[in-house]
């Protein structure tokens, strides 16, 4: 069929490419957050070679973690205004030549310039672009398709700790690094290129549809600016929302590993439970982004909060390895989630309009979570002996997001309802 000759939208498309954008992303979120979720991986190889603390080392991923929350920043609104290509390739190749980089560095600050810097920049430009570029594509089947896209990352998660760690156990940690650069900088760079911004680019229209109805009378197409989404109290309560879960989640990335292992627990075992945390991350992630589409996004936010704030405070009791593999899969399929969540949210509270740059906004607030989480952690550590405080402010904050969520919905005149 051609395209309709006033609007340029094709009424009938043989297939639809929003199928492709989902699984190109699927594919990238595998590799890059695979990679990055890996970090604990390094941590004690590293600190052994260089007899850095834990708290050095950590900060790091402090910094890479800051530095990737403000480049999404940027990312985000060249992804409004020409969308998601020139971001993600330019992000795939400073990642990965950021970590062949790392395969060479001698010192600390070389560690937190490339790792910190070149790393965390190269990672910011593949989160926000991606996600807000799916939720462009679907409307009805947003929350499936979101949730499909971070299977990747927890599928990544389950998949590449475990090959890293082998790496690591027959090579050595700085060869393992130029494996995984050389990897990213082929795939990363290639697969944005097959990325378009929204249906409208193709002639086709959100969730394949073929008539101008849905679409022109869907809300999600109103919206807020990020000047009139930072005026409301909405935008700063989910901000303090995905820091407190950035916060938690990330200790536990980070810090399971070496807990483990101070625990008596091998290495390799150790690297199995973040793996089998991650695997569960990718089946939550479907699950939640059904749900979303068929309960709403405020009964699956709070199912999930709660569910992490119990499993956190099981995790400062665990007494067998058992006992360890099953918070790995709890915490990985509540966690699975918070992805789901956070753009939903976004959308549901300021709509399209200004979709990646509003998230980048929001995700800020996870990345300085998830950025000074880790390195508190490691600090608590290196002055007591133990991780015990460290998750104990986990379970504090983990609280939070139940209480904001329970309150938390959209302004009357943006939505019909709130869900």
């Amino acid at each position: 069929m051609y395209p309709n000759s006033s609007t340029g939208i094709n009424k009938s498309p043989r297939y639809f490419y929003g199928y492709v954008i989902v699984a190109l992303s699927y594919v990238l979120s595998m590799l890059v957050f695979g990679v990055y979720n890996s970090f604990g991986v390094f941590f004690d190889p590293m600190l052994n070679d260089f007899g850095w603390s834990k708290g050095l080392t950590s900060g790091a991923f402090t910094v890479s973690t800051l530095v990737q929350g403000l480049a999404a920043i940027l990312s985000g609104k060249i992804t409004d205004r020409t969308g998601p290509r020139l971001v993600m390739t330019i992000g795939g190749f400073l990642l990965g030549v950021g970590y062949i980089i790392m395969a060479f560095i001698s010192n600390s600050f070389q560690f937190y310039l490339v790792y910190g810097l070149i790393i965390g920049v190269g990672v910011g430009g593949f989160w926000v672009p991606l996600l807000s570029t799916i939720s462009r594509w679907f409307s009805r089947k947003r929350g499936l398709m979101i949730g499909i896209f971070l299977t990747g990352a927890g599928a990544g998660t389950f998949i590449l700790p475990p090959f890293i760690n082998w790496l690591i156990q027959n090579y050595e940690w700085r060869q393992a690094s130029a494996v995984i650069g050389i990897m990213i900088v082929v795939i990363c760079v290639i697969l944005p290129q097959f990325i378009k911004r929204d249906p409208g680019q193709i002639g086709q229209l959100p969730d394949g549809d073929i008539s101008l109805q849905t679409q022109q009378e869907n809300p999600d197409n109103k919206g807020f600016s990020l000047k009139e989404a930072l005026e409301t109290r909405q935008f700063w309560m989910v901000i303090l929302i995905f820091f407190c879960c950035g916060w938690f989640a990330y200790v536990v990335i980070v810090h399971i590993v070496p807990y483990t292992i101070y625990a008596g627990i091998p290495s390799t075992t150790a690297a199995n439970i973040l793996a089998v945390s991650g695997i569960f991350s990718a089946v939550g992630s479907f699950v939640w982004g059904i749900a979303a589409d068929k309960t709403g996004i405020r009964k699956v936010a709070l199912t999930c909060f709660i569910i992490l704030g119990v499993v956190l405070m099981w995790f400062l009791i665990f007494r067998s390895v058992w006992q360890l593999y099953l918070f790995g899969i709890i915490f990985g399929f509540a966690f699975g989630g918070v992805g789901v969540m956070e753009m939903l949210s976004v959308v549901w509270l300021f709509g399209l309009k200004a979709n990646a740059f509003i998230l980048a906004g929001v995700d800020l607030g996870f990345v300085c979570g998830a950025a000074f989480g880790p390195m508190v952690a490691g600090y608590i550590f290196d002055a007591s002996g133990s991780y015990q405080d460290a998750f104990i402010l986990c379970v504090v904050l983990s609280l939070i997001p139940i209480l904001l969520t329970t309150f938390i919905k959209p302004k009357r005149q943006f939505t019909k309802e709130s869900r």
